[in-house]
């Protein structure tokens, strides 16, 4: 079931080059549209699957490569009236270097402040509420996103502020810092165009897990992360 789910969950993976985010490796196992009570356990699974020679590389995302993005938000310049919406990939601990993304200026994300617990609280505080953390977080955006923004270069967007809009979930942080500005690369098939888009790191929204497992030692990776996976969600088959 394992090796199925690693070479077949997502038939358009197989169309995929290099332009587009994981397309081009055969090795990455997929765990979609996981539960809460699975995504909470997210980080210790990470670290359970590491501990490992046999897992390379472990990180979660919204939604999968391939798929379309399912998020927007207007996002606007700190005392800037104007906003711009923008696609939005909300990403987990290590997104950046799991696909090999590089930042042209700036640096990839520093790891999530907050636990998955304390973040699901101030999500449904919001979403109660209405009321807001003053948190400030880390943001990644794409060349794209950079003309949108009207930055004229990377390195000017670097260290800027940003502000999204109280329109969407996401809006129980609503500003962040441009830590670091990537090339324009293809998160959702290799047939559409590139997009802006702005990445945050967030522990909540983490449905779908991906792990790198050695290609020499294939079987034996699928049965570690099956072992692992049983220790730390034993109520969740995989």
């Amino acid at each position: 079931l394992l090796a199925i789910l690693a070479f077949g969950v997502n038939k358009q993976m197989n169309l995929i080059k290099n332009t587009q985010a994981g397309g081009n490796e055969r090795n990455i196992l997929v765990m979609n549209e996981q539960p809460d009570r699975v995504q909470a356990n997210n980080v210790l699974l990470k670290t359970e699957l590491l501990k490992h020679p046999e897992i390379e590389a472990v990180t979660t995302a919204f939604q999968l490569p391939g798929d379309a993005l399912r998020d927007m938000a207007p996002v606007g310049r700190e005392g800037d009236t104007e906003v711009t919406w923008l696609p939005i990939i909300v990403a987990g601990d290590d997104f950046l270097p799991f696909f090999n993304i590089q930042c042209v200026a700036g640096r990839p994300f520093l790891p999530g402040r907050y636990d998955y617990q304390t973040e699901e609280a101030m999500m449904f505080d919001y979403l109660e509420h209405k009321k807001k953390t003053k948190h400030v977080e880390e943001y990644v955006i794409n060349r794209k996103a950079l003309t949108q923004l009207g930055f004229a270069a990377p390195e000017e967007a670097v260290g800027k502020m940003l502000r999204i809009g109280d329109e969407t979930a996401l809006g129980y942080i609503n500003r962040g810092v441009v830590v670091g500005v990537t090339d324009d690369f293809n998160y959702t098939g290799f047939y559409n165009e590139t997009v802006p888009l702005l990445i945050m790191q967030r522990r909540v929204f983490q449905g779908c897990i991906m792990a790198r497992l050695d290609p020499r030692r294939f079987m034996q990776a699928c049965d570690v992360f099956e072992k692992v996976w049983q220790e730390v969600n034993p109520d969740y088959p995989a």
